[in-house]
């Protein structure tokens, strides 16, 4: 008797790690994708406190085409905040896909506040999630959003 249930139990194992496979597959990519994305948004952080500070410092300066750099001191890279926000430690972020707004009242002075926030879209490697977070979000998908303020330091750059 003990034989004919080992028969009639071949490839029970085989069928079980089948029909689990699938399913272990789908959760550990899931938590790659929360691994990629606190990566990322770590990443924003670092790069909008990068340029927030920077912009602190020399408020004068937040991207190479600004008309109020002063004269003698262009805002050419590396000298403007956006460089810096794109340059912060970290190099795996697409800057061409990254919106980086940069806010400084206008006129400005010390004790002002400047904010750095920088939008990002993120797409999943898990399959099926691009697709539900798109249908959810109205078809923008997941945005990673950062926002850092500083307070302006200096009114001009300190030589």
């Amino acid at each position: 008797m003990f034989r004919r249930m080992q028969r009639g139990e071949r490839g029970q194992s085989m069928v079980e790690f089948a029909l689990a496979l699938p399913i272990l597959i789908l959760i550990l990519s899931g938590m790659l994708d929360i691994g990629r994305v606190y990566f990322t948004f770590i990443a924003l952080e670092e790069a909008a406190a990068e340029a927030a500070l920077y912009l602190a410092i020399n408020p004068t300066c937040p991207t190479t085409a600004d008309p109020d750099s002063v004269a003698g001191n262009p805002c050419a890279d590396p000298n403007n905040a956006t460089f810096r926000a794109q340059n912060a430690g970290n190099q795996e972020l697409n800057w061409t896909l990254a919106d980086v707004q940069l806010f400084r009242p206008t006129p400005y002075g010390i004790g002002d506040i400047v904010r750095v926030t920088i939008e990002y879209p993120y797409e999943f490697i898990t399959p099926g999630i691009n697709s539900i977070t798109q249908s959810v979000t109205g078809g923008t998908g997941l945005v990673l959003t950062v926002v850092a303020n500083h307070i302006i330091m200096f009114e001009q750059v300190q030589q």
